[in-house]
């Protein structure tokens, strides 16, 4: 970028794709520029980890890491030479009574030295945004997903199923947020209709024996029939969780923000490759000695994993008791 500027402008446009969001309420305010620079030896005071800053308000700075340099000191040597960008929150209230948490201040940091005006970097610091406002990491569907995917209502393209806010940013990478990114956005800072045209899906992953599995991904499909009594997916309407994403012990998953009509709804590994500055959810140990495994009106953990039972989801409603049992091997507990 030639300018402060020019770089301001494009992290409005990126918050643009945000704001835009019809079903969230969330809106940016710009202050302008800090009346100080934030460089490798300053920028600790403010990601919080070290003595507070010296403005008088809180702030949610975006730093234009315009040599690298703090890319490399925070994140390692080298760093700065493949990391586009990267965000964290400062701090965070926690109120365990209501089981409820609050970010009080974020940043985010676009690393000069790979800044260019290409799609690239666009997609990674408005992924990068998406953390700011408090998204995690989102599995989505799979790219390589190849299950009857052709079909889409009115016949229509059915676009992208990698969500924004997958961990690495995949060959076809969706510009703004999509559906998984909107849900979830919605569902932290919801419009007030959002509850009452949306419907969820909400139910738990369970393990052979019964105990809750922690750390599956958990997928809402669309179905659209295809006028024989069968059904194909769709790439549209995919919205997708990690189990037990709450932390509770019990395997509960939610999948907000889904439009009415029919879904499947299967569990699967996490990619084990996501973990660290990547990881989906909030476990590193996760399992994945288990296969793609569909929601099926009394299942076991021993019946084929791909037979499938329609979730009917109506707005307003909550379609709940949704249970996946892992076809793990006889041995795990």
């Amino acid at each position: 970028y030639s300018s402060p500027e020019e770089a301001a402008q494009f992290v409005r446009d990126a918050a643009q794709a945000w704001t835009d969001v019809p079903s969230a309420t969330i809106s940016f305010r710009d202050n302008g520029f800090l009346p100080m620079d934030i460089t490798v030896d300053n920028y600790e005071s403010f990601f919080g980890i070290g003595q507070p800053n010296e403005l008088e308000r809180p702030e949610n700075p975006i730093i234009f890491d315009s040599d690298g340099e703090i890319t490399d000191d925070l994140l390692g040597e080298g760093s700065n030479s493949v990391i586009l960008g990267f965000a964290g929150i400062r701090f965070i209230d926690f109120d365990a009574a209501e089981d409820q948490a609050w970010a009080r201040s974020a940043w985010a940091v676009l690393n000069g030295r790979l800044a260019t005006a290409n799609a690239s970097f666009r997609h990674v610091f408005t992924h990068e945004l998406g953390h700011l406002l408090g998204l995690d990491h989102s599995q989505g569907l799979p790219e390589n997903f190849r299950e009857n995917l052709n079909v889409c209502p009115g016949g229509a393209p059915c676009g992208f199923a990698v969500p924004l806010m997958h961990p690495i940013r995949p060959t076809r990478a969706p510009e703004g947020p999509i559906e998984d990114d909107i849900a979830w956005l919605s569902w932290m800072y919801p419009e007030s209709d959002f509850a009452q045209v949306t419907g969820a899906i909400s139910g738990r992953v369970l393990r052979r024996s019964g105990a809750p599995l922690q750390g599956a991904n958990v997928v809402a499909v669309s179905a659209i029939p295809n006028g024989d009594g069968t059904y194909s997916q769709s790439r549209a309407g995919v919205i997708s969780v990690v189990s037990d994403f709450l932390m509770r012990d019990t395997g509960e998953f939610l999948l907000p923000g889904i439009e009415p009509g029919d879904y499947f709804v299967f569990a699967e590994p996490i990619n084990p490759g996501f973990t660290g500055g990547s990881g989906v959810g909030p476990f590193e140990f996760r399992p994945t000695n288990f296969p793609r495994d569909y929601h099926d009106v009394g299942e076991s953990a021993d019946e084929d994993p791909t037979e499938k039972t329609l979730v009917h989801v109506e707005a307003g409603q909550t379609a709940m008791g949704v249970e996946i049992i892992a076809n793990e091997p006889a041995n795990q507990l």
